[in-house]
């Protein structure tokens, strides 16, 4: 949403990536890796991320004692090989919103986000999700944050990520009813990057 309530649209970004398909997650991964994630998304939706991109995320959400947020950019695998399709979200960085109105208990975004994150998107890259904190009062979704994700972020492979960076706690959430993410998969440095 933006300062007067009206929801943000991204429009003509020139760029709408379609899935990565599991051959490139191979060619992104090392075959260990690449096969761990695939043993996990037999169970669902797997978020993948770089310890480095949740510092990142800790380190901008612990500034202050009102919410804060930004979002979520990375890469979308589908994976049909499980009697169902699912998807493995490989998160490859985080965008802060800078020009944010925020309470101890509210969030609207700036534009400015969305406009750093179409710049800062490589080809097979695309907004998954969004990010915020609840200062001091632990890691849940609210009923905004369920309308925010349902309304914005409803596919099954968006992601919803809530920290309280106060309390050490966070929660993933996933697609328009905000399931909650049982399979993260934390990447060392050089993992998910292509050679």
């Amino acid at each position: 949403m933006n300062a007067s309530g009206k929801p943000i649209i991204w429009k003509g970004s020139g760029h709408s990536p379609g899935f990565s398909s599991i051959g490139e997650l191979f060619h992104s991964f090392n075959m260990i890796g690449g096969m761990q994630l695939c043993l996990l998304s037999t169970g669902g939706l797997v978020v993948a991320l770089k310890k480095v991109v949740k510092g990142k995320i800790y380190k901008h959400l612990i500034q202050q004692r009102t919410e804060m947020g930004g979002l979520l950019i990375g890469t979308v695998y589908r994976i049909d090989l499980a009697p169902s399709q699912t998807y493995i979200v490989v998160i490859a960085d985080s965008i802060p919103s800078l020009k944010s109105e925020a309470t101890s208990v509210s969030l609207k975004l700036g534009p400015d986000v969305w406009l750093s994150a179409r710049n800062l998107c490589k080809d097979d890259q695309r907004v998954v999700g969004w990010y915020h904190s609840h200062p001091g009062f632990g890691a849940f979704f609210s009923s905004t944050d369920k309308k925010t994700q349902r309304d914005f972020f409803n596919q099954p492979y968006n992601i919803g990520l809530v920290v309280d960076p106060f309390r050490k706690e966070e929660r993933w959430f996933c697609g328009k009813e905000s399931a909650i993410i049982q399979n993260l998969y934390y990447m060392k440095s050089r993992q998910g990057t292509k050679s």
